[in-house]
């Protein structure tokens, strides 16, 4: 099933979308607006973010950049925040924003592994957290994205601290 249709019945009014500086999370941010979705767009690129913003924009959509880095602790509450101000609720939420590590148990280090269970797993939690009172007055739809890296190993990528939002 594609993203579009699990969050077709939520009327995709208002979208956040994580990690919408690149990859899937860029992807799906254009694909919403093509459809004239209002988009939040939430990532840690700025020139990223204003190139989406506007490639959405001119695909029918609109949207909203918002520079925010996931894992800190006041940004669920601030990326709802601004998505209910902006838009006037929330109809979806697309957690696209993931970082990948290569290590293996041996050279991974702590801080490696907190990061990734801090972008791929906390983050997620807590925005869908804050967004489900919104969602659920909505009928909204929620979309954890993972890449294929979650099924298969890759012992020959290096880790890299680059979030893919």
């Amino acid at each position: 099933m594609t993203l579009f249709k699990l969050c077709y019945n939520a009327g995709m009014q208002a979208v956040i979308v994580t990690g919408a500086s690149s990859g899937i999370g860029r992807a799906a941010a254009l694909r919403f607006g093509r459809e004239g979705a209002s988009v939040l767009a939430v990532g840690r690129d700025p020139d990223a973010l204003r190139e989406v913003g506007q490639a959405v924009d001119a695909a029918g959509g609109r949207c909203k950049a918002l520079l925010s880095d996931v894992t800190s602790s006041d940004s669920p509450e601030r990326i709802v925040q601004v998505a209910v101000e902006s838009f006037g609720g929330i109809t979806a939420l697309v957690n696209a924003a993931g970082i990948i590590g290569s290590g293996t148990i041996e050279t991974t280090t702590d801080e490696q592994w907190d990061a990734m269970l801090d972008v791929n797993l906390r983050a997620p939690f807590r925005l869908m957290r804050a967004a489900a009172p919104h969602l659920t007055a909505a009928r909204g739809s929620v979309v954890n994205v993972s890449s294929v890296n979650v099924s298969r190993a890759a012992p020959r990528w290096r880790w890299r601290r680059r979030a893919c939002a």
